[in-house]
């Protein structure tokens, strides 16, 4: 049972360095600075290795457990919610993360659309004349 609640402080310790990761990128999303997305999603995906690998160890711990071995409920009660929280922490920054990114992304298609009416219009005021034919009339 010692190792479980080990394992479980452990996925606690990595899922804290994701919200805190998460804070940071929230903080500079915020400000319209999206240059670390890409190591963003990175960092994010190599925390995620490691919590599943954490969660294939408690698996395999889970299997070695006998009855008589839950002499520690409330410390893996208290490990399990403090994981419960830090997910639920998780969930909320990514739904803020997802928001200010689609906000930007809404942004940028307006930008393209707007530059594209722009060229539109710059064809419209383009005449049929060339100019040179011009020259010659004058």
């Amino acid at each position: 049972m010692t190792r479980i609640i080990s394992l479980f402080q452990q996925k606690s310790h990595y899922l804290e360095k994701f919200c805190q990761a998460n804070d940071e990128a929230i903080e500079l999303f915020a400000d319209g600075n999206f240059d670390s997305l890409d190591s963003f999603y990175h960092m994010r995906e190599d925390i995620i290795q490691v919590l599943n690998y954490i969660d294939a160890q408690v698996k395999l711990a889970q299997e070695d457990i006998k009855e008589d071995e839950f002499k520690d409920k409330e410390k893996l009660r208290a490990a399990l919610a403090q994981k419960d929280s830090y997910v639920h922490r998780i969930m909320q920054q990514d739904l803020k993360i997802l928001s200010y990114i689609d906000r930007a992304k809404s942004e940028i298609i307006r930008e393209l659309q707007d530059l594209k009416k722009s060229k539109t219009a710059i064809g419209r005021y383009k005449s049929g004349m060339n100019p040179r034919r011009l020259d010659e009339e004058v």
